[in-house]
């Protein structure tokens, strides 16, 4: 007697004790039934409803000893049905592999996102860490020595403004107006600041579209590859014995020599277009933007001239002797930001056609500073020492907000040129040692070093393209253009001169320049 499986559709034989009956009448296999109540959660496969338990089943076995063969279903009597068969059992088969990679495929993504999650998720808490030991660290010394140290702070700064106050009056006119302010320490005034965070916001804002509008200008790395020393021009007078800093500013280059001379080159006409003179002493460093020209002396004095015309805005004395090794317009171009040898910051103020210090940054321990620059937002400055640190100034809240150093920067000595790309976080600084450093502002680390073949012999000078795409590197031994976040690849190397001791970006062109020559090269 031969009974059919109404679950699976095989053929049964009462002789096996794998025949049972459900209580609603419906006769199965007893292991398959199982299976299904297991995963039904004990319910009548045929009436979900129902519970059903297997001491509910009944046993259809006639005779433990019978060996009868229960035949072949009806639709594996035949070739056809047999090959029938094998197509479905392959098609399940293939259908299930579908899914079971489906399922895979998925698993891996919810894998691959919990990953980047928890690795997320533990910098945050590495970081936060180090912020509370910091916190931690500072809050013990506050209470080992804090009493006697504000009490201290508090008899100088009340000093401090009587002072300021008798040297206001005594510099005061007879209508009882102020002729001049005394610079700030560690503070910008109000006035100042509100400039400053304007234009911070709208550039803030505009950074991306900017950022597009320049790169679409740029030239592309097989174009760059193929710039050559297209010609030289020499400006500066022949005694003139080197170019001290060179600036660029659309298509004008402003240049300045040891002979004290200050020129404005137009890079479309070919044609000096401003020249003047500083005052006392020769300038070390210069910037200009489309209305001004300013310059750092190498007695630490500032001098501002009219970008059109030339006309002197005036020279302002800072609290420093020493030279000035950095100086910024900065974007709201009412203020500059001149960095001094002798471990001061100052801030001028540019209104009515005058220039007057209004702020002076400091740090509490006495150090060098070798090299500065301005965040491209304007309220960020970096400046760079002699000990291989580089210091960063938050203008808003008045603070020094951090530094950048590692324990490989202890060797590279001093910090010679640093600027900061105009996508707002990627800083580059030349060392000493002739190493350049590519630092993330984002994360205050170190992604990159540069030049460790010393395929340049020193670095003077470190220049962003206005895109952001590259970074060029000059010093003995020409100049490097190196694609950004491709470290390890050198775009072009441009060998005009044996000695570039600074660049410059300009349209469709870079400008090079030597402190022992006049002359300015030119590449396209």
């Amino acid at each position: 007697m031969s009974l059919q499986c109404e679950l699976s559709g095989e053929m049964l034989a009462t002789s096996s004790d794998e025949a049972v009956v459900t209580p609603s009448g419906h006769i199965c296999l007893k292991r398959l039934l199982l299976t299904k109540l297991t995963e039904n959660g004990g319910m009548d496969p045929f009436h979900e409803d129902r519970p059903l338990t297997e001491d509910q089943l009944i046993s259809l076995s006639t005779s433990s000893k019978s060996t009868i063969v229960p035949p072949r279903p009806n639709q594996t009597t035949s070739m056809p049905g047999l090959l029938n068969a094998m197509q479905s059992e392959y098609d399940a088969l293939v259908l299930e592999l579908f899914d079971t990679r489906k399922a895979l495929e998925e698993t891996r993504r919810e894998l691959s996102q919990a990953l980047y999650q928890n690795d997320a998720a533990m910098r945050v808490v590495a970081r936060m860490a180090m912020e509370r030991d910091q916190a931690r660290q500072q809050l013990q010394e506050w209470n080992a020595n804090g009493g006697a140290a504000a009490a201290a702070a508090t008899t100088t700064t009340d000093e401090g403004h009587s002072n300021k106050k008798r040297k206001m009056e005594a510099t005061s006119n007879g209508d009882g107006s102020s002729a001049a302010t005394l610079p700030l320490t560690n503070d910008i005034p109000e006035e100042d600041l509100s400039s400053m965070i304007a234009v911070w916001e709208t550039l803030h804002k505009g950074r991306k579209a900017s950022q597009k509008e320049a790169a679409a200008s740029a030239p592309k790395p097989d174009e760059l590859s193929q710039y050559k020393l297209a010609e030289s021009e020499a400006w500066h007078p022949t005694t003139c014995k080197g170019i001290t800093a060179m600036a660029s500013c659309g298509d004008q280059l402003v240049t300045t020599g040891k002979d004290k001379s200050v020129f404005v080159y137009d890079t479309s006409s070919k044609k000096v277009v401003v020249s003047v003179h500083s005052e006392s002493k020769a300038a070390t460093c210069v910037d200009m933007n489309e209305s001004l020209i300013a310059a750092g002396l190498s007695n630490g004095k500032i001098q501002v001239w009219k970008a059109d015309s030339g006309d002197s805005l005036g020279v302002v004395e800072t609290e420093s002797t020493g030279p000035a090794v950095s100086i910024n317009l900065h974007p709201d171009g009412q203020h500059i930001l001149a960095t001094l040898s002798t471990g001061q910051v100052s801030i001028l103020r540019i209104s009515d056609n005058t220039v007057q210090a209004v702020s002076t940054f400091k740090g509490t321990e006495e150090i060098q500073y070798s090299s500065g620059c301005l965040h491209p937002d304007g309220l960020i400055y970096l400046t760079g020492n002699a000990q291989g640190e580089i210091q960063l100034w938050d203008l808003k809240s008045k603070t020094m907000a951090g530094s950048l150093k590692d324990a490989e920067t202890a060797n590279d000595g001093a910090v010679v040129s640093v600027q900061v790309s105009n996508n707002g976080y990627h800083i580059a600084a030349a060392y000493n040692s002739g190493n350049v450093r590519v630092w993330d502002l984002r994360k205050q680390k170190c992604i990159a070093t540069l030049n460790q073949d010393k395929a340049l012999a020193t670095v003077t000078c470190v220049a962003f393209d206005p895109a952001g795409k590259y970074l060029a590197l000059s010093g003995k031994g020409g100049a490097t253009i190196i694609t950004v976040k491709e470290w390890d690849k050198t775009t072009a190397s441009l060998t005009g001169g044996a000695i570039a001791s600074g660049i410059a970006w300009g349209p469709s062109l870079i400008a090079s320049y030597s402190t022992n020559g006049r002359k300015v090269g030119f590449f396209r």
